[in-house]
């Protein structure tokens, strides 16, 4: 999976699949087995093969969520800087990009949520 501008996988994006994959697949442990974070629940079978009650393709759910979220917010903060011919520091961007980022993928989460519960993915 390579934004439009990339050429080829690098070893960033194998790190960062692994560490989203990994803080996505621990942070859904933690809220199946706890409660804590986003309240009581439990995933279906419907997604497949589990590690203690989360499905693998949750940890992949992550990846590709964060991963597209942030890059649909990178390349809109691109186009207004060009349009507007204003420049960002890279700290900034990279808090703007997280910030927009994590909006984008809250909202897809917001509208996928019924449709996951009709479909048995979660209960």
């Amino acid at each position: 999976m390579l934004a439009q501008n990339e050429n080829k996988i690098t070893k960033k994006h194998v790190v960062f699949f692994i560490v989203v994959f990994t803080i996505g697949m621990f942070t859904e442990i933690v809220g199946v087995n706890t409660g804590l974070l986003f309240g009581h629940y439990q995933y279906g079978m419907v997604l497949g093969p589990k590690l203690f009650g989360v499905p693998f393709l949750i940890g992949l759910n992550w990846f590709i969520i964060v991963f597209c979220a942030g890059s649909i917010f990178s390349q809109f903060v691109r186009l207004v800087q060009e349009k507007y011919l204003f420049r960002m520091t890279e700290t900034t961007l990279a808090i703007a990009v997280v910030i927009g980022g994590a909006t984008i993928a809250t909202c897809f989460d917001y509208i996928l949520e019924p449709f996951a519960i009709k479909l048995h993915f979660w209960t």
